[in-house]
């Protein structure tokens, strides 16, 4: 029964035995948007580059004023 709800060659798209998949492990790094519905993507372009602030390391704080 199981076999049959995941694609017969690919198997389970977020899993690789017990593991994450690479997939899921990028999708995990990678697509942290969050919100509180989804229509609140509405007003933007679909072609919207989607970035996190710059991170910082604890030495740049003193440089840069931080």
């Amino acid at each position: 029964f199981v076999s049959v709800q995941f694609h017969k060659v690919w198997g389970q798209l977020m899993k690789t035995g017990y593991q994450n998949s690479r997939f899921a492990h990028q999708v995990e790094r990678f697509a942290c948007l969050y919100c509180s519905q989804v229509t609140d993507f509405g007003l933007y372009s679909p072609n919207k580059y989607y970035r996190p602030s710059e991170d910082y390391m604890p030495h740049e704080f003193d440089v840069l004023g931080l």
